[in-house]
């Protein structure tokens, strides 16, 4: 279950420990999953140590003392609460020196070793990443109730049955993040804290290019972050860490299918880790398969002109390294390498057939070197470089099944930099040390597609510098508490970015920590954020920012008739988006309930300037929202001469109209649409997210139960300054007023299962030309483990076999009048693949 990494430390309580024997570094990660505490060690100073094993009731001091026995090993409590656990001597290749302590670094601040003030972070570690039963990163991601599976882009796998304004922009078929429903380019994207490449012209950051088995944990700050990681970071950064310090070698193999029929997937990976004196290395690769859904395999697309994919076939190879080695004293050099290629296959028919085959390709490569200068100052340095290239070929054909054209496009967008720091303690205070981050960074990016079938080529590129500081300040503590102040923590930040393209932004952050009482943590924030423009909403064609013409078939204004309707393509001049965040929550681990921890918070962001496309709607003649984007001319022969006129300046032009009003529709046309990108007015969104998650035994058995839902209270949208603004929440492909994700789970001894129940409440749905509700939907996840006695021989050591159900009661999606492509279903809020079975076996080797 995701843990809220900015609760405060409640009061010592005792746990239940039963740890076998084992190496020590395993034995700490028991003892942290045993207790819900946050420990910190060097895998490779730790190596060949082992642990006599725990059993029993103990504080989580006391279990630590004892799990370390006879071991070598000694702990410290670091800042925070973390149990940080090193060699009582130095290794020797930090002779003369303590122990080296991995450094923490926390999503949402820049500062080693705190939680950032104020900011509620959720964590998805190992355990819970294997306890979904998920076998695909965007399927771990689509379940979390602050993330909205649909968007603008239609950003997930589903794309043909997506109605977003921009689903013709997700031209990989991937899947992006999409907190608080605003958008996957209003999320911030990380792995191992820094940014990567984005797709298909940066509408959202494919997460499904991430291999699940390679993922350590995911940290999720749902706050605005722009004063710390700069633009994008509007409704909050996932930050996914990959696996790095593992000594040893694990194989995973998988098969599923869905048991409706239409889509089978297995997957393969191997994860293989070196640790030595002073280094570690890893090496991991995966490969899965998904075969493709087809829309004739479901009920609920039955409407939908066969055949017509739902979800494409998916083939993805992925691998990853990560290398740590200290050079000296006070040196160490990390590198991290990604590397994951997809093949993607999907059909679809509308007047006639069509064929596409997309191959995304994603490198990232990170180099890192950090020197431990004087007290606890450390500097650091990153280079990292990321690309992304998506070949697209589309095969069409003409309504017998004859070949019609040829369409091929490819895009490849890549960024690189650098980036200095430092932290360290500055002074004193009676609750700690202040701590301060200092840094600068450099960013170049560049663009860039061309299209064949239009004999169109562009390429742009921009270049951002970026200083930023933050300072934390513990005002309060157990050495100076007052009644009302147990401890009172305050952070600050501030970040200036300069764009080669956009000019400059400031923006600051503040956060408070207080808590009032032992167990209970009241906190706030206030930031404000950005996002430049992406440089493929920005790349525009000729002087008006044309690149094409279509001529459409449209209701009339009386809703009557189709008539020819002329549509721009392109983007006006962009300003960047711009928001303001307040957050204020609470942490509650009361010392009466052992393990309890529930966290609520509050959030209200104000999102202004937001980049659109108007939404492609065939009535928006007579729609009062999108008129500000409509304009009527007073005959045919006014707008023809307009449209020749841009012609002739090189931009094309389509005729779409399928024959509908004759070889020249151009002599009907009165009207135009423009679908441009442009800033609308805001969005204001508000709600509330609450967690709750409680491990406790009885005897032998362990159980855990937990929640974490997120409720809208409203989402106030403005597509233009005229316009009226109107709640998106609980309507049609926008995010349902609440989502929820429950637990239930069970171990004892090798054998566990864990239960979810995933619900997403009733809506209106607006697709037809009368609004009716729509059911809730809920489904219940599955996932049932045997894992053999650590101690077993032969075959059976290091063996663990799992049985997962998603969908387990083959919940189908609730009927909607108008889905995207014809069906009825809401690709923004259902999945439609039913119930789907599978079996993992997994060896420790």
């Amino acid at each position: 279950m995701a843990e809220d990494l900015a609760a405060p430390r409640a009061e010592e309580v005792a746990y239940r420990f039963d740890i076998p024997a084992q190496p020590l570094g395993d034995a700490l990660q028991a003892f942290a999953r045993a207790s819900r505490q946050q420990v910190s060690f060097d895998g490779a100073a730790l190596a060949g140590k082992t642990s006599s094993g725990l059993s029993g009731d103990y504080l989580p001091e006391e279990a630590l003392r004892r799990l370390l026995e006879g071991s070598g090993a000694v702990f410290t409590r670091g800042v925070r609460g973390v149990w940080m656990v090193g060699p009582a001597q130095p290794p020797p290749a930090a002779s003369g020196r303590v122990a080296q302590w991995e450094t923490i670094v926390v999503t949402g601040t820049n500062i080693h070793d705190v939680a950032p003030a104020g900011a509620p972070v959720l964590i998805l570690d190992a355990e819970d990443i294997r306890a979904s039963g998920y076998s695909s990163t965007e399927q771990l991601m689509q379940s979390l109730p602050q993330n909205f599976r649909g968007g603008e882009a239609g950003a997930s796998a589903d794309v043909n049955m997506s109605v977003g304004s921009q689903r013709g922009f997700n031209a990989t078929a991937g899947s992006g993040v999409n907190l608080r429903g605003l958008g996957s380019r209003a999320t911030l994207l990380l792995i191992n804290g820094r940014r990567v490449a984005a797709s298909s012209a940066g509408t959202f950051t494919d997460i499904s290019m991430i291999p699940i088995d390679a993922i350590e944990r995911i940290e999720v700050l749902t706050d605005g972050a722009s004063a710390i990681y700069g633009a994008d970071a509007v409704a909050g950064v996932v930050n996914v860490i990959l696996k790095s310090d593992y000594d040893g070698a694990e194989t995973r193999a998988s098969y599923g299918f869905t048991t409706e029929g239409g889509r089978d997937e297995y997957r393969l990976s191997h994860n293989h880790g070196w640790q030595w004196s002073g280094g570690s290395m890893m090496l991991g690769a995966e490969y899965l398969h998904q075969g493709h859904l087809l829309a004739s395999e479901r009920g609920f697309t039955a409407n939908v002109p066969p055949p017509t994919s739902i979800f494409p076939s998916n083939r993805l190879t992925s691998l990853v390294f990560s290398g740590r080695q200290r050079i000296g004293e006070a040196l160490s050099l990390q590198a991290d390498i990604q590397y994951s290629e997809a093949e993607r296959y999907s059909v679809s028919t509308g007047v006639a057939r069509s064929e596409s085959f997309i191959r995304p390709t994603r490198r990232n490569a990170a180099l890192g070197l950090e020197y431990r200068a004087f007290g606890d100052w450390t500097f650091s340095v990153d280079a990292f470089a990321s690309d992304e290239d998506a070949r697209n070929r589309l095969f069409a054909y003409t309504p017998d099944g004859a070949p019609n054209f040829d369409y091929a496009q490819l895009r490849t967008q890549d960024q690189w930099g650098a980036e200095l720091r430092a932290t360290g303690s500055v002074f004193d205070l009676p609750a700690g040390p202040a701590k301060l981050a200092l840094g600068v960074s450099y960013k170049e990016e560049k663009y860039s597609r061309r299209i064949d079938f239009y004999d169109l080529y562009q390429a742009l590129g921009r270049d951002s510098v970026a200083g930023f500081a933050e300072l934390h300040l513990p005002l309060v503590g157990s050495d100076n508490a007052i009644p009302g102040i147990r401890r009172l923590d305050l952070s600050i930040a501030g970040r200036y970015d300069d764009y080669s393209d956009f000019g400059s932004t400031r923006n600051p952050r503040i956060g408070l920590s207080w808590s009032p009482i032992s167990g209970l943590t009241l906190r706030s924030s206030y930031s404000t954020s950005f996002r430049a423009p992406s440089i493929g909403e920005e790349a525009r064609f000729g002087e008006q920012g044309l690149f094409g013409i279509e001529i459409l078939p449209f209701y009339a204004a009386d809703g009557t008739d189709l008539v020819p309707v002329v549509m721009w393509l392109g983007s006006e001049d962009l300003r960047p988006e711009e928001s303001d965040n307040w957050t204020f929550g609470l942490d509650w681990k009361p010392p009466s309930a052992p393990g309890l921890a529930v966290a609520l918070t509050y959030y209200d962001i104000a999102y202004s300037d937001r980049i659109i496309l108007p939404p492609f709607d065939r009535g928006a003649l007579s729609n009062p929202e999108l008129q500000s984007f409509v304009r009527f001319y007073d005959s045919p022969a006014e707008l023809r001469a307009l449209v020749e006129e841009r012609v002739a300046r090189g931009v094309f032009l389509v005729d779409a109209t399928s024959g509908l009003f004759g070889p020249d529709p151009l002599s009907q046309a009165t009207a135009a649409y423009s679908y441009l990108w442009t800033n609308a007015d805001r969005v204001d969104v508000s709600g509330f997210d609450l967690g709750i998650d409680y491990p406790f035994r009885r005897g032998d058995n362990r159980f855990e139960v937990g929640l974490n839902a997120n409720y809208i209270r409203r989402m106030l949208n403005r597509v233009s300054p005229s316009a009226l603004p109107y709640d998106l929440a609980g309507t049609f492909a926008n995010p349902p007023k609440l989502r929820a994700r429950g637990l239930l789970s069970w171990s004892r001894d090798g054998l566990s299962s864990d239960v979810h129940v995933n619900y997403t409440h009733s809506y209106t749905d607006t697709s037809g030309l009368v609004d009716r509700p729509v059911d809730a939907y809920v489904t219940v996840d599955l996932v049932a483990r045997y894992t053999f006695d650590a101690d077993a021989r032969g075959l059976t050591d290091g063996l663990s076999l799992s049985f997962t159900a998603t969908n387990l009661l083959d919940e189908q999606p609730p009927y909607v009048e108008f889905g995207g492509g014809g069906s009825n279903y809401d690709a923004a809020n259902a999945s439609p693949l039913g119930r789907m079975v599978s079996l993992q076996v997994a060896k420790r080797w």
